[in-house]
């Protein structure tokens, strides 16, 4: 017991040994200020061991505070452009390609058009030249509105920023289908073209000055059915207005230019089997009627006026040369050149048929063409065809029709656009020319046969006069005249008779048909029973007319056919003969001509002209009756 109290005090005083002295309790004496050399003795209070933390740690714990922020503020951002491309997102696919064109698409011209070369599938390649912009302030409804709240304002805001960005975007077309907008439509053209870049503007200004000029190359296909073509044009005439629908299989939108790659790539937007209807009023043309007065489109024949026609022999070759001029059907603000064109000018197998059946009969070439208002002049220089012996009668018909003052059917057709085929009329010499001219018959004799008829022969002498600009070599080596014969003077009246006989006779042209009523002092005709020979030399060419030529032929025995009624006033003429004296009777003729000729360049063949009509005279005397009975 003694040893354990003993052992406890001798720890206790060990404890206090290492203790530091204790500061003595204060009094009522204890002063309140120290003296100097009293010790002040600062107890201070025991740290925690997490107090006493290295600086580094600190250091990292402000920068995860940082961070925290940062990525909360970030996510923030994030999620609203989220929202904002969302809403963007879903407002752009819901958007029609109709409503593209209809609210933001903006095209002004075309300005030019330059035709650049055919394709062998018969499309032809066209530059355009135009101003083009589109407008996605309106197309997204992002233009700027003072009406519009703050968020409204940040929200269209964002869309000006995106569409700016963007800035440019490419589209892609599939082939363009192009038909009427009426029922049942009409299939007009196909049209392709490459890859489209377009500017975009979020809020362009009230004018025009903001739209992007453009050359866009589109290659155009039209239809097959040139009828289809003409009855379109017709119908927009009439009402004044242009509709046409257009069909696209796939269409393909990308952001950026075409070969950039960018984050602009992302942007990207298909649509498929689109279909845009287009409408555009016509505007005034200069040189035309007003459109949209249920006034049908002038035709191709008043739209154009020929100045010059000039066909001539150049050694084996027939040569053309023409100039006209046509009524620009576009408007003032549009140029439009074309580079050589080549044309074939063709003639329907039948006169009064469908354009179906043609041939070729001139293979000619424009010179170089650039538009001008209100009218523009056209060159053509060309050669002529040889053609093949079953078109030869075509041609007849073509020539006697225009020899006849009767404007032909003609086409025209280019290997540019070898589907169009352009129908009109080849304009007539106004008025008709006299072919055959200063025709008389010499050493005219007349006797009777044994089938109490009367037979006539001599030799006929006529000049034929082409046409002015018809300077063509020809050899004649066949005529045909059907002649009535007047005691006296052809009657003035009968000289404009127009007795053209078509003919539907490979061998002889129709019987000329009799004027109703026969001319008082008409008593007998003459018609071969073939073909006469003839001779021809060229002599020129007349004042203001074309070449000129002196034919000549011989007839014997053909028959003298007195007219029905007329028997008293053949007699009366034979009494004239025998009895008038060594002058003996005027006899008067006048009738149709038929002419087979052959023309350099054509072929060998025949060209026969028919319906030629011919007034002269012939004196017969005492001689020529008793020669021809003495034969």
């Amino acid at each position: 017991m003694d040893s354990d109290n003993s052992h406890l005090e001798q720890h206790t005083s060990m404890d206090k040994g290492k203790q530091r002295a204790s500061a003595p309790e204060p009094s009522e004496r204890t002063p309140l200020i120290p003296s100097g050399s009293s010790h002040i003795i600062h107890q201070s209070r025991p740290r925690s061991p997490q107090s006493e933390q290295p600086p580094h740690q600190n250091l990292l714990k402000r920068l995860l505070i940082v961070f925290s922020a940062t990525l909360t503020a970030c996510i923030v951002v994030l999620a609203l452009i989220i929202l904002f491309a969302l809403s963007y997102s879903s407002r752009v696919s819901s958007i029609t390609v109709q409503e593209v064109v209809d609210r933001g698409l903006v095209v002004e011209g075309p300005d030019r058009i330059e035709v650049l070369n055919a394709t062998k599938e018969g499309g032809v390649w066209v530059r355009v030249d135009c101003r083009v912009g589109l407008d996605m302030g309106r197309i997204l409804r992002i233009r700027p509105d003072d009406e519009d709240l703050i968020w409204t304002e940040l929200w269209k805001g964002v869309g000006r920023w995106g569409v700016r960005k963007v800035g440019t975007i490419a589209i892609e077309l599939s082939q363009i289908a192009v038909t009427s907008h009426n029922k049942p439509p009409l299939n007009l053209a196909v049209l392709s073209t490459p890859v489209v870049e377009l500017p975009l503007s979020s809020d362009p200004p009230s004018n025009l000055e903001w739209l992007t000029p453009m050359s866009i190359p589109i290659k155009i296909h039209l239809t097959e059915r040139t009828e289809d073509l003409v009855r379109f044009a017709n119908e927009s005439w009439i009402s004044g207005i242009i509709q046409v629908s257009t069909t696209i299989s796939s269409i393909s939108v990308m952001g950026g230019k075409v070969g950039e790659h960018t984050w602009r790539d992302n942007f990207n937007i298909g649509r498929s089997n689109v279909s845009i209807a287009l409408m555009t009023k016509i505007p005034q043309i200069p040189g035309l009627p007003d459109s949209g007065n249920n006034a049908p489109f002038p035709s191709f024949s008043q739209l154009v006026t020929l100045k010059k026609f000039h066909i001539f022999s150049d050694l084996d070759r027939l040569l053309v040369n023409a100039s006209a001029t046509f009524s620009t059907p576009l408007p003032s603000s549009i140029e439009l050149t074309i580079p050589l064109l080549p044309l074939t000018i063709s003639v329907p197998r039948h006169q009064n048929g469908t354009s179906a059946d043609h041939f070729p009969i001139v293979y000619a070439e424009t010179d170089p063409l650039t538009l001008t208002h209100p009218n523009t002049t056209i060159y053509v220089r060309g050669h002529a065809v040889a053609l093949a012996n079953d078109s030869f009668p075509s041609l007849s018909g073509f020539l006697t029709s225009y020899l006849s003052g009767e404007p032909p059917r003609i086409l025209f057709s280019t290997p540019l656009l070898p589907d169009l085929i352009l129908a009109t009329v080849f304009p007539a010499p106004d008025p008709r020319p006299q072919v055959l001219r200063n025709i008389t018959i010499k050493d005219m004799k007349m006797r009777p046969s044994n089938s109490d008829t009367m037979l006539a022969g001599g030799t006929i002498f006529a000049n034929i006069v082409l046409p002015k600009g018809m300077d063509v070599s020809l050899l004649v080596d066949a005529v045909y005249p059907q002649l009535l014969i007047y005691d006296g003077p052809v009657p003035e009246s009968i000289r404009t008779v127009d007795l053209l006989s078509e003919s539907e006779n490979d061998d002889l042209p129709d019987p000329m048909p009799l004027p109703d009523p026969l001319p008082l002092n008409a008593f007998a005709r003459i018609r071969p029973r073939e073909w006469l020979q003839s001779a021809s030399v060229q002599l020129g060419h007349g004042s203001g007319e074309g070449s000129v030529f002196a034919v000549s032929a011989k007839f014997v025995d053909v028959p003298l056919e007195v007219l029905p009624g007329r028997q008293r006033e053949f007699r009366n003429f034979v009494g004239k003969v025998i009895f008038g004296g060594s002058n003996g009777a005027l006899a008067g003729i006048s009738g149709i001509a038929a002419v087979q000729i052959q023309a350099v360049g054509l072929g060998d063949n025949e060209v026969q002209l028919e319906g030629l009509p011919f007034c002269g005279d012939v004196r017969i005397g005492k001689k020529a009756m008793l020669n021809a009975e003495n034969t």
